[in-house]
């Protein structure tokens, strides 16, 4: 290897003695900024005074609190009770309105405030905003607010009075329904519903008794009372108040269904399928196993159930092994009839099938009636 010489390693080329020309031209022009802000500062023709401190004589609201703060400061005779307030009194109070909305509901629901610590709890109540309510809060009748909270709602938007039949849902929430019970009850009505008593409330799912308790002192039922027509060809009829057709378990098609309270299009659609897959409807209980009906709209629609005979069965002797499932019978649990019926030979009758061990008594109740035990 050939030593190089020792200068050899301070020689630059051309682009390098370039890029250090032009970093020391930087650096000179920096040089010169610094001098020149150094040596002679900006003019400009403001006079700084040093800030001293003085008393004001006649100091103005303006002086005291900025806007903000006075739109939003509590009246000094101002008395509220956290369970027994109103909205107007609320924005009175200088309360936003989205908190004074949340209050609102949480009273609504049957809630309670016995300290100024759980009104803190309230979403959206800052601290700032609770200091300033702290001193004007009176807690009267905490121990009652549960149950009052939700009749002085109904006193003060109800005006005493909740007519399930015509109120609206903005009207049932304000009487501390939750928003879900009530538009399940507004859609029972357009599926022709009516309330005649507070015990048909019941029907309506998610109304439980302890909230149909708190609002049936304010509940009205108002009769329609039919239009007089004088020209009817059956008076007699026109008197006697309309109300859901009766509808044949096993010959109904869907839109009798759909003329049932509380049952829609998709739900009669349902109903249908569940039922030809069975082979029909032996009693009216079967109708708890459509995926999607409530027990509020089987109680509802039982009175108008006509049950009828199966329409479809099972022949043990010629249709086993099953090629499509039956919702009470898969293909496999056929498989294991026909392989006993093979072995053991025919059933004379149904007794003689439950002594088969592969299956429970729950399995057999569901499936008998659509057995047929009848030898070709």
């Amino acid at each position: 290897m050939k030593f190089k010489p020792f200068p050899a390693f301070f020689r630059y080329t051309l682009h390098q003695r370039k890029s250090q020309f032009a970093l020391l031209f930087m650096v000179f022009i920096l040089g010169l900024v610094y001098l020149y802000i150094h040596f002679f500062p900006p003019q400009s023709g403001y006079v700084i005074l040093p800030l001293e401190k003085g008393e004001d004589v006649n100091p103005g609201p303006s002086s005291l609190e900025s806007p903000v703060e006075s739109k939003t400061s509590v009246p000094t005779a101002l008395r509220i009770d956290p369970n027994r307030v109103t909205l107007d009194l609320l924005l009175e109070a200088g309360v936003p309105k989205r908190v004074a909305g949340t209050w609102m509901k949480y009273l609504a629901k049957g809630g309670k405030i016995k300290s100024s610590q759980e009104l803190g709890k309230i979403y959206g109540m800052d601290q700032s905003l609770l200091d300033k309510l702290t001193p004007h809060l009176v807690f009267e009748n905490a121990g009652k607010a549960k149950g009052t909270a939700l009749n002085l709602n109904l006193s003060l938007n109800l005006n005493l009075s909740l007519n399930p039949n015509t109120a609206s849902v903005r009207d049932l929430t304000a009487a501390g329904l939750p928003l879900k019970v009530a538009y399940t009850l507004d859609n029972y009505r357009k599926k022709g519903g009516r309330f005649l008593k507070p015990a048909d409330l019941s029907r309506v799912y998610g109304l439980q008794d302890s909230l149909l308790q708190r609002i049936l002192p304010f509940l009205v039922f108002e009769q329609e009372e039919p239009d007089a027509n004088p020209h009817s060809e059956n008076p007699i009829a026109d008197e006697i108040p309309p109300s859901p057709e009766t509808v044949d378990l096993n010959r109904s098609d869907t839109s009798a269904w759909e003329r049932l309270p509380g049952i829609g299009p998709v739900l009669a659609r349902r109903i249908i399928n569940f039922r030809e897959a069975l082979g029909g409807f032996h009693e009216r209980g079967q109708l708890k196993e459509v995926y999607g009906l409530p027990d509020s709209t089987y109680h509802a629609i039982e009175p108008y159930l006509i049950p009828s005979p199966i329409t479809r069965l099972i022949r043990v002797h010629l249709d086993l092994p099953l090629k499509k499932a039956h919702p009470y019978l898969s293909v496999k649990e056929s498989r294991i009839l026909a392989n006993y019926i093979r072995q053991h030979g025919p059933f004379k009758d149904p007794a003689a099938v439950i002594r088969i061990q592969a299956f429970d008594s729950t399995f057999w109740k569901k499936l008998l009636p659509y057995l047929d035990f009848s030898t070709p």
